[in-house]
């Protein structure tokens, strides 16, 4: 295991700043801003819903600041943005809304090997955990998808009292096959689908993010997968002012758990103003 470890902290040296997120299937573009998102490196799952936003949200936010190419004002540039992907590769970046997966992310995450300019992370704890590594974070929280109701409401959508089950793609032995399967980057079936139902069942981070901000509760089922934390969800769920949530142990369970109360309207606003002003729009040439 140890040796497993050391090789893999070498590979994570050997190629920063070369590759999308140390994936040596996407090199990095020169002088560009790169957005940093995660693709699944395992074959036929493809994209994962919640990642995929990333270049969605960055382009429409671009376009809100009159930005129509991606080059850098100077050199090559990460941007990191959806997702938990701050411990994936050690790419000098700018933070904007990303997190970890959990509060023991590679220990190579720290300013000697990983330069972070962070504008915005997903939630406190996120933040903390970064301060506690001796990066300077500010108070600034919120996921970006946060902002998806802002780009797309979806017309004539009549709520019904169905339940709508989306499950993360390592997680399809836990749901019927008529699940919404978020390995893909059809996000306006998914928030078309939330819309038309009166609950979100999911073990699926964005699920849950998507749902409650589309005005649909959510209930989070545990997963048995071998990389599964509660400290993402913690992150979305302590950022929208909630200290505690349901869990379930199953679909069933889910079923006829009270989901937690929505973030406020007042308090989504307070973070989508804040994540919106604190974009870099200074890493672009214009």
């Amino acid at each position: 295991m140890i040796i497993k470890k050391v090789r893999a902290a070498y590979s994570m040296l050997s190629t920063k700043n070369r590759y999308i997120l140390a994936d040596k299937r996407r090199p990095a573009q020169r002088g560009k801003v790169n957005i940093d998102w995660w693709i699944s490196p395992v074959e036929g799952t493809g994209i994962n819903l919640g990642d995929g936003l990333a270049p969605t949200i960055v382009e429409w936010v671009l376009q809100r600041g009159s930005i129509s190419r991606d080059d850098a004002k100077e050199g090559t540039k990460f941007l990191c943005t959806v997702g938990s992907i701050l411990q994936a590769g050690l790419n000098d970046c700018t933070v904007w809304g990303s997190g970890l997966i959990d509060g023991g992310s590679s220990r190579l995450i720290v300013p000697r090997f990983k330069k972070m300019d962070i504008r915005a992370v997903r939630g406190p704890r996120t933040a903390e955990t970064l301060r506690m590594r001796g990066y300077t974070c500010p108070g600034i929280y919120g996921d970006p998808a946060i902002l998806m109701p802002l780009m797309y409401q979806p017309e004539d959508v009549e709520r019904s009292e169905g339940v709508l089950f989306a499950r993360h793609f390592k997680d399809k032995e836990l749901f019927a096959d008529d699940a919404f399967d978020m390995g893909t980057d059809d996000w306006r079936s998914y928030v078309d689908a939330v819309r038309r139902s009166s609950k979100v069942v999911t073990t699926s981070l964005h699920g849950i993010i998507l749902a409650e901000c589309y005005g649909t509760p959510a209930v989070l089922v545990s997963s048995n997968r071998r990389d599964y934390s509660l400290f993402k969800y913690e992150d979305w769920y302590h950022s929208t002012g909630r200290k505690a949530f349901p869990v379930a142990a199953t679909v069933d369970e889910a079923c006829a758990l009270d989901p937690a109360p929505l973030p406020s309207p007042l308090l989504l606003d307070e973070l989508r103003a804040g994540l919106l002003g604190a974009f870099p729009y200074d890493l672009y040439a214009g």
